[in-house]
């Protein structure tokens, strides 16, 4: 036999396999889409998965951005932090200790599993009490001020 044909049976031989093999795989997409699709379990209420999806987030968050935030995401639970979402919207606020954070979503994190597509976070700072407080204002004449 000529090489030639010992490498147009070798070609024919690896078609005719990645053929089959491609053909499992669209059997096996096709079975798991089925099963999403026609699955008769229900999904967790709304407020779970928010609950779900803002924990994950608010960990990441910690991990990448916060020091020392490896630490302190172990500390975090279901009753460790509080959330708010507006309105309905894809706009998630958590804060976690001191630390406040905006989470922008692709579509409504109370329907979906999904992770944040942008957010931003503020630490709280010190001395710091209330919202109505203005942040660059000058000390109270009453208050003691270290120099």
């Amino acid at each position: 036999m000529s090489t030639i044909y010992k490498l147009f049976i070798l070609s024919s031989f690896f078609i005719l396999l990645s053929s089959t093999l491609s053909a499992q795989v669209m059997n096996e997409f096709t079975a798991a889409e089925a099963f999403y699709t026609f699955k008769s379990t229900s999904d967790p209420e709304p407020t779970q998965m928010l609950r779900q999806n803002i924990k994950s987030a608010l960990k990441n968050a910690l991990i990448r951005h916060v020091p020392d935030g490896k630490r302190l995401s172990k500390d975090l639970s279901d009753d460790s932090y509080n959330f708010e979402q507006i309105l309905e919207s894809k706009i998630v606020i958590a804060k976690f200790q001191d630390y406040y954070f905006e989470f922008r979503y692709s579509a409504n994190p109370s329907k979906y599993h999904m992770t944040p597509i942008s957010q931003r976070f503020y630490k709280k700072p010190s001395g710091w009490e209330s919202p109505s407080q203005a942040l660059n204002a000058e000390p109270s004449k009453g208050s003691s001020t270290p120099q």
